[in-house]
């Protein structure tokens, strides 16, 4: 999932940086498995951050990307209807 931004209990070293904070605009952030990822573009260094280091982070959307959502009813039954008519025809 894509971070807006993230504030770290202590410093992270992101090559030469010592940050106390990233943003979108600087980095790359995205967070996985309990796992912050800091990505500079420009020194092509990538860091993990654990999620205890991190009291607070905004993410940029709140649906995850990787997941699929849950389906509503009626998305449920129309996959039924296909399911069925898709077996009918074999």
């Amino acid at each position: 999932m894509k971070l807006k931004s993230i504030f770290f209990y202590q410093a992270v070293k992101v090559g030469p940086k010592m940050i106390n904070s990233a943003a979108d605009k600087d980095f790359d952030l995205s967070f996985h498995d309990g796992l912050a990822f800091i990505h500079d573009k420009a020194q092509g260094i990538t860091v993990a951050v654990p999620t205890t280091n991190i009291p607070q982070m905004q993410l940029v959307s709140y649906a995850p990307e990787a997941e699929d959502k849950p389906l509503s009813n009626i998305e449920k039954a129309r996959l039924a209807k296909a399911a069925k008519a898709s077996v009918e025809l074999k």
